[in-house]
């Protein structure tokens, strides 16, 4: 680490040259710069009296700070929920802005919700081990239900009780609900009154049963087509 005066503006014009070449990597700098304090020996026979800028820059120029030592370094120390960075266009497709002007309100995030869910779905189907994505698969599917239903009313209580929900929903919309819609809404709502079995298996379900994944996705695809229908007809949401 710089000792004199002079080293030490060295060092922070140092710092703030690769931040204004690479400022998304200020803040790791400067934690970097930090942490070497405590993991690098103090003594002065470790210590360079003239170090060697130019190989400095040099090195930097290289592209070795982009090796995946660097890489997971800058990762680690970056909060994950930062400010917009200034450069970023619709280029940038590694990643999403949430709030503010990208606020979504409960449709479009129960949208979002099947579409990922959609995707485990998918995906379990090709494993020969499908129960290793059953319960997310589920909570997600059930959330989905419980977002779809929430924007449908107009003042949506707190709470995750499907049964309810459904019921307000038949009071609010002045009709009665399908039939078949009613009976699985019943089904998520009987075997995950709470919203707790599915999302954090305690307790578990009530026995053993068995999930037709195909038979799932379709009974969703159905309630979604429905709740979008209505929520189309009241011009609720974009």
């Amino acid at each position: 680490m710089p000792r004199t005066e002079e080293e030490k503006m060295d060092y922070a014009n140092m710092l703030d040259k690769l931040a204004s070449e690479y400022p998304e990597l200020e803040e790791s700098a400067m934690q970097l710069s930090s942490e070497i304090e405590d993991i690098m020996p103090m003594g002065d026979d470790m210590m360079e009296d003239d170090p060697d800028y130019e190989h400095i820059h040099a090195m930097l120029n290289s592209g070795d700070h982009e090796s995946e030592v660097f890489i997971e370094h800058a990762q680690l120390h970056t909060p994950i929920f930062q400010e917009i960075p200034y450069e970023i266009d619709e280029t940038w497709q590694h990643g999403a802005v949430i709030g503010g002007m990208a606020f979504r309100d409960r449709r479009q995030v129960a949208r979002s919700y099947k579409l990922a869910t959609d995707q485990l779905v998918a995906l379990a189907l090709t494993k020969h081990e499908p129960h290793e994505l059953d319960f997310p698969i589920l909570f997600l599917y059930r959330h989905t239900v419980e977002l779809y239903l929430k924007s449908a009313l107009a003042k949506p209580p707190k709470h995750h009780d499907l049964g309810e929900l459904s019921r307000l929903l038949e009071s609010e919309g002045g009709g009665q609900i399908p039939g078949w819609m009613r009976d699985r809404l019943r089904d998520f709502h009987e075997i995950d009154r709470r919203s707790s079995i599915f999302r954090y298996a305690d307790p578990g379900p009530p026995g053993e049963l068995w999930i037709d994944f195909h038979q799932l996705q379709a009974v969703i695809d159905k309630l979604v087509e429905a709740f979008e229908a209505y929520l189309a007809s009241r011009a609720v949401g974009p």
